[in-house]
Parts: structure tokens; sequence; C-alpha cells
């Protein structure tokens, strides 16, 4: 037997589910979107280092033959580019670069802890879930199958009545 007022109760609690099921999604989608934007900030920030790091270690090379005491340097002098003239640094320029050197890297690894900390990406997979699942139980809810199908007070009257008609 259902209670006084089922229906109204029924409707407020598929209102409230489904008001979950929409703060989970969007919560989800923030999350989302912050886990991915930090991913790409990290990304870019080990491009950088790599970046600033072949420069620091190439514009301190001294230049070099490209190939000495060999038969074919003449030919090869043709072909192979240096970039002496490009990586040659003036000292502040040279400071500058050592400092990003330094720097960048610590800023990588402040945003890696900072990504582990927050567990963006884990928390969004967790609310998406959550979503999911709350979503599935109303409507497991309103088929009224599994936990929520109807059941009988008297359980050994309704095997007796089960058994009564299929005979």
């Amino acid at each position: 037997m259902r209670e006084m007022g089922f229906a109204d109760t029924e409707q407020e609690r598929l209102k409230y589910a489904w008001e979950l099921v929409v703060l989970f999604r969007h919560n989800a989608a923030e999350l989302e979107r912050y886990a991915r934007g930090l991913h790409i900030v990290i990304t870019l920030m080990a491009l950088l280092t790599t970046v600033c790091a072949v420069l620091v270690t190439a514009s301190h090379e001294e230049p070099r033959e490209p190939y000495p005491n060999s038969t074919v340097a003449a030919e090869a002098e043709a072909t192979v580019i240096t970039f002496d003239e490009a990586l040659s640094l003036d000292p502040s320029s040279q400071r500058v670069l050592s400092l990003a050197c330094a720097v960048v890297p610590m800023l990588s690894a402040f945003l890696l802890a900072l990504a582990h900390k927050f567990s963006y990406a884990k928390r969004w997979a967790m609310l998406a879930v959550a979503a999911e699942r709350v979503s599935s139980e109303i409507y497991l809810y309103r088929a009224r199958v599994g936990d929520y199908q109807q059941r009988t007070k008297n359980a050994k009257l309704a095997a007796l009545v089960g058994k009564l008609i299929a005979d």
C-alpha cells in the first residue's frame, strides 16, 4: 500500500534526482575544462624547457669545422648549414636565457604538483560516473524494476495465487 501523498513526493524525488544529474554534469564539464587546460599548460612548459635548454647549449658551443682533413670537405661545405651566427647571443640575452632555463622547469614542477594535488581529471571522471549512475537509478525507479519493483506483503499467498492461476 502506498503512503498518502506518494505521487506528490515521487515527483519531488524525481525532480531532485534530475537536479543532481544536471549539477554533476555541470561540475564534471567544469573540471574537464580545468584538467585539459592544466594539461596543455604543462605540455607547453615542458616544450619551453626543452627549447631553452637547446638554445643555451647551442649558444655556448664554439664553431667547428664540419669535416676536418676529409676529401669530401669541399663538397660538404656547400651542403652544411651552420647556425653559429643565429645563436651568438649578447651577454644580457645569455643571462635571460639561462635564467629561463632555471625558472621554467620549476614552474613546470609546480604545475605538475598542482595537477596532482587537485586531481582535476580524477574528480571529473568521478562526477561523470556519478551523473550516469543517478540517471540510471532514475530510469530503474521509473520503470519499477530491480530494487524498485513492487513487492507483495505475503509471499506465500502470492505463490499460492500464482500456482492457482497457472493450473
